[in-house]
């Protein structure tokens, strides 16, 4: 597994290591980790006052200063680990470096601000999450620490991109660690909210379901999105259960989650910073909602 981890010597970035470090049976399989570090560019005319060798070392001394200050932590990784420095807008330089690389999973620290407030202000994740088509990691650096066995929750609503979030998990076992316990999460919207946008909207047309047609609508397509799933981690040998979860989305899974899982795994249809701040994203939705690490896949 090839493994990008974009640090900036700030916690965040320190708390998205010690995650990684943490899953000692990835480690064990020896992946390939790059930790990178983007220094800011200098502007053109400071380089044509100096030397672009000396540029050049001014960059790789500030990286090497960063992954100095993380060493502690780099050391636990072991396995094939390599440091690079590069410079420009971060954003920009880390989803690039994402395709050079070919990696499978980009791993980063964010402050978990909410989906206005990364729009508002700007979140390097985020802009991250928007430019690549890798799978990614997002970490707080308040995530609570996992003890004992990894509760994993994927969110599955019968999508393409809730499909490819479960080939992840599939080709990725490792990283979850052994005897990783998984629990698909399918989100239903709420009877009473259905029924008062249709008694407002459509009354006239089309006749309202009643509370009970309604329910077994729901648990017909529960089953239909769950069931060959279920049957597909069982026959891997893995523990899995399947939860029907009420409400919007990404507020109902998010709130599942916070109880009963200990990392989020969903597909996403990686729309940019301003449709997720305008329209709602799932995905943005339940980073900015729980304090779990979150791997969403484009």
């Amino acid at each position: 597994m090839r493994i990008l981890v974009p640090l900036d010597g700030s916690k965040h970035g320190r708390g998205a290591l010690q995650f990684l470090a943490g899953r000692t049976t990835l480690v064990g399989s020896n992946p390939h980790i790059e930790l990178l570090n983007v220094q800011y560019a200098i502007p053109e005319a400071c380089v044509r006052l100096l030397e672009l060798t000396a540029v050049r070392e001014a960059y790789e001394d500030a990286g090497r200063a960063v992954f100095n200050a993380l060493r502690e932590d780099i050391d636990v990784l072991g396995g094939d680990v390599t440091e690079k420095t590069l410079h420009g807008e971060a954003a920009k330089v880390i989803a690039k470096e994402a395709e050079d690389f070919d990696a499978d999973l980009v791993v980063m620290g964010t402050r978990g601000l909410s989906a206005s407030l990364g729009f508002l202000f700007g979140s390097v994740s985020n802009r991250v999450l928007s430019r690549v088509d890798k799978p990614m990691l997002l970490v707080r650096d308040d995530t609570p620490k996992v003890e004992g066995k990894l509760r994993v929750g994927i969110a599955v609503d019968g999508s393409e991109y809730s499909r490819k979030a479960i080939a992840f998990v599939m080709s990725n076992i490792e990283l979850f660690g052994p005897d990783a316990r998984f629990r698909l999460i399918h989100a239903t919207p709420d009877y009473d909210q259905v029924i008062a946008t249709s008694a407002y909207m459509l009354s006239s047309v089309v006749p309202i379901l009643s509370r009970e047609e309604f329910r077994s609508n729901q648990k017909v397509e529960f089953t239909k999105v769950t069931a060959p799933l279920v049957r597909l981690f069982e026959k891997a040998g893995l523990k899995v259960k399947a939860t029907q979860v009420v409400g919007d989305p990404g507020r109902s899974i998010a709130r599942y989650a916070k109880e009963a899982t200990d990392l989020v795994v969903m597909g996403s249809h990686g729309h940019g910073n301003f449709t997720a701040a305008l329209m709602g994203s799932t995905a943005i939705r339940i980073a900015s909602s729980t304090n779990l690490p979150i791997i969403v896949i484009r």
